[in-house]
């Protein structure tokens, strides 16, 4: 016997009514009919509220479900145990950075920073260096590179950093 739970209007679909199907079918669930004849599933969350958890193909003959891409399983049946961050980080002291300046196409000077581990810090290293000279940069090829002729003031703040530099 089906219970209707709740009855709303969302903009996604005119109608939305809410009901339990049986325990013999589909697990007990709470899911969600709407007009157009799908029936989404429902996840009651832990403050109580109860939300559709949709995919975009789902009822389609596209619906994948997602699954694990260690053991293949679905995501909701996986008991794999969560990745471990990667905790390899090296210390400034410990390396030696290249600066040089290159001209590029159209006169433009880049100055290319080399030598520098690749980490999770490499991106904060990189923000920190463009604000103190103003100017723009990127990661390319595990060098970073500020637009314009900074060698001077970029060995200076790398000193100050702790790191050996060269160039």
């Amino acid at each position: 016997m089906d219970r209707t739970i709740a009855t709303g209007r969302t903009s996604a679909t005119p109608t939305t009514r809410v009901k339990r199907i049986p325990a013999g079918s589909w697990n007990g669930r709470a899911v969600e009919s709407t007009d157009f004849g799908m029936e989404r599933p429902l996840k009651q969350f832990e403050c109580g509220e109860v939300r559709s958890i949709m995919r975009l193909f789902e009822g389609t003959q596209f619906d994948v479900p997602p699954r694990c891409e260690r053991c293949e399983e679905l995501e909701t049946d996986c008991q794999c145990p969560p990745l471990p961050e990667p905790d390899v980080v090296v210390a400034p002291q410990q390396q030696t950075l290249k600066i040089r300046v290159e001209k590029r196409k159209r006169g433009k000077i880049v100055t290319v920073i080399s030598g520098l581990a690749n980490d999770s810090r490499q991106g904060d290293v990189l923000t920190l260096l463009k604000n103190h000279c103003g100017s723009g940069g990127t990661i390319k090829d595990d060098n970073l590179e500020i637009q314009g002729d900074h060698q001077e003031r970029l060995v200076v703040k790398l000193k100050d950093l702790g790191y050996r530099v060269s160039g």
